[in-house]
């Protein structure tokens, strides 16, 4: 909450876009646990310190979003916002206790490329507030 609250303020002062335009978009926050395959093929989420986040669009939906493909939808081509999904990963990775972070946009600086990670920025907390592991 720490992190969401503080990107929240430095979005809005630094980038110069409203609270809203700011927000992440929370996908998958956690699974059951490790005994059972989760359907989406998640290996992490089932201990509480792993979310996934829908990457920033140009028109403020809160349709999924591609680093690297047009959106599915007719009309809307160009929509993802690289610039404040990538300050979001740049400030994310500056986290005192973000321990991984995956994102397959090779202009994001701190995100280490992971398949399957096109479509969404998988961010990890680390107990002893350790620093990012690549």
């Amino acid at each position: 909450l720490a992190l969401v609250a503080d990107w929240q303020a430095s979005c809005q002062q630094t980038l110069g876009l409203s609270g809203e335009r700011c927000a992440p978009m929370v996908g998958d926050l956690s699974f059951m646990d490790d005994r059972r395959p989760d359907p989406l093929g998640h290996q992490d989420h089932y201990r509480g310190d792993c979310v996934d986040l829908r990457l920033w669009r140009t028109d403020g939906s809160r349709y999924e979003a591609w680093w690297n493909q047009p959106d599915d939808r007719t009309g809307r081509v160009d929509v993802y916002d690289g610039p404040t999904t990538r300050a979001f990963v740049a400030f994310a990775a500056s986290r005192s206790g973000v321990s991984t972070l995956y994102f397959n946009d090779p202009a994001a600086m701190g995100a280490t490329p992971m398949r399957g990670h096109d479509d969404h920025i998988h961010l990890c907390w680390s107990e002893d507030g350790g620093a990012l592991s690549r």
